[in-house]
């Protein structure tokens, strides 16, 4: 019984990783694409209105993905909740305080903000 709950517990974490780097890495495209969108339009000479209904939709879409970011966090906190509960082996795949070095998103240790080009 035990292997079994180890075999099933480690098959949600072999998902749940990926699924939030996922998140990341959109979060992050959205946020390289919004940015690179004001630039673009200036470069080009553009009036500041065009582009803005195209802008408007990535932001609110970059809003709506760091929501839904916080609810994979929130679930993540509850399915730690019932391993402890039910008492499931703990799968060492990096926690909700935990950080990976070798994650997609390494913190930075330098200590000053990087510029980031679109």
């Amino acid at each position: 019984m035990l292997n079994k709950r180890k075999e099933v517990v480690g098959a949600v974490v072999s998902r749940l990783k990926p699924a939030e780097e996922n998140l990341d890495l959109a979060l992050a495209s959205l946020a390289g694409l919004n940015a690179s969108l004001p630039a673009a339009r200036a470069q080009s000479g553009l009036a500041l209105s065009v582009g803005h209904e195209a802008l408007a939709a990535f932001s609110e879409a970059q809003s709506l993905l760091v929501r839904a970011r916080g609810k994979v966090i929130e679930g993540h906190r509850l399915l730690e909740e019932t391993r402890r509960a039910f008492r499931f082996p703990e799968v060492a795949n990096g926690g909700l305080g935990d950080k990976d070095p070798n994650s997609v998103f390494p913190v930075p240790t330098g200590g000053h903000l990087t510029v980031v080009s679109g």
